[in-house]
């Protein structure tokens, strides 16, 4: 059977008040003003949209929505739409209204007892997740819910999150009311992790080294301090893996910047040649002893004046800072990153930094620009 002749037979079913087995891989579920998508036996997207304008363009929670080889059970008993998968049983009251606790219900076997969840409900039994920092912690620190819960279930709340189209991030239409998706798997936590990763992507396993030993220290580490901690541990019979140098890798004499805590010297990309005369050479010797140099990055100020390849990025990116200013960095803005990683990450990479470190940003400065949470996030409680 097509696709179009099963949507109007399950159509058709419905309105007769008759049951439907269908494939979640046939069609998303439309009642109204909702949407839902079983992408997996364990998840389902729940949207609602004014004027039915739903959202397929991915986010950076939900790059891949396919529906995976679900058998879904519909069922019409008056204004109320029932789905039944392997793993959960999902009643949907069609009021019109968006989803609340008084439409929307959710059933599943755990344990031997048939539990339930409405959108209201809080977690109880999570396993929590990570910290965001560990700087300055000398105790116990609160840590973040995670994905996997004793309670059978999480919700992440993707509503008003940026889109991706044509290759850019842009702004969610506000039509676009709420945008959740629910993870039903009892106690298979497996199950949880597979769904995440089908709507996710599935994460590449890193390379066999990063999983090794790293040295890191924030210090202004000279090129021969960096050859006496290898020494150190070569005579200690120890391995080292992944060597870190961390912010005095950079020149820090900007005069330009937002800058952090009374400096303008996290954001660099000049090597500071006082400590490292020979990058090239330095990073060569240790990658000769199978050690991967990675390099602190916080580039929240971009490419500033003061930087050995200033002129060259600006003549690439193809302003005119006396009219316009020092660019801001700018994620966002893809003809500016193109030009960004090209003149700030492109000369060391081609002399053998293995990968660079991401560090804490200084998003405060800019609200508008850089506050851009875009990391899925559970439901308000």
């Amino acid at each position: 059977m097509n696709r179009s002749l099963s949507r109007l037979v399950g159509t058709l079913c419905l309105l007769l008040g008759t049951t439907w087995t269908v494939r979640a891989a046939d069609k998303p579920f439309v009642v109204g003003n909702s949407r839902l998508t079983f992408i997996t036996e364990n998840l389902v997207r729940l949207e609602y949209a004014d004027g039915a304008k739903f959202l397929d363009d991915s986010t950076l929670f939900a790059v891949n929505r396919t529906p995976r080889e679900v058998d879904v059970r519909l069922e019409r008993q008056g204004r109320k739409y029932i789905f039944t998968t392997p793993a959960m049983q999902l009643t949907l009251d069609a009021d019109g209204a968006p989803f609340g606790q008084n439409n929307l219900r959710v059933t599943w076997t755990q344990g031997g007892k048939r539990r339930s969840w409405c959108l209201t409900d809080t977690q109880r039994g999570n396993l929590l997740g990570p910290v965001v920092t560990l700087d300055a912690v000398s105790g116990p620190v609160p840590r973040m819910d995670g994905l996997l819960s004793r309670d059978g279930w999480y919700l992440i709340d993707d509503s008003g999150r940026d889109v991706y189209r044509d290759g850019g991030l842009s702004r969610r239409d506000r039509s676009h009311v709420q945008d959740f998706y629910l993870f039903v798997y009892g106690t298979d936590f497996k199950a949880a992790l597979r769904s995440l990763a089908a709507v996710s992507g599935r994460a590449p396993l890193p390379r066999k080294y990063v999983l090794g030993s790293w040295y890191c220290r924030w210090w202004a580490y000279t090129a021969d301090d960096y050859r006496d901690i290898v020494r150190g541990y070569e005579e200690h019979d120890f391995p080292m893996d992944v060597l870190v140098f961390d912010m005095d890798w950079h020149r820090k004499d900007a005069t330009t910047g937002t800058g952090h805590a009374f400096t303008r010297g996290w954001t660099g990309y000049s090597w500071n040649r006082k400590l490292i005369p020979d990058p090239a050479g330095l990073i060569k010797e240790f990658r000769d002893k199978q050690i991967y140099v990675t390099l602190n990055d916080h580039p929240h100020d971009g490419i500033r004046p003061h930087e050995d390849m200033f002129d060259a990025f600006i003549r690439d990116l193809g302003v005119d800072t006396a009219h316009t200013g020092v660019p801001i960095f700018d994620a966002g803005d893809r003809r500016y990153m193109r030009a960004f990683l090209k003149h700030a990450h492109g000369w060391s990479d081609s002399i053998g930094v293995a990968f660079w470190w991401q560090d804490w940003q200084q998003d405060y400065p800019l609200p508008h620009r850089a506050r851009h949470d875009d990391s899925p996030r559970p439901l308000a409680q």
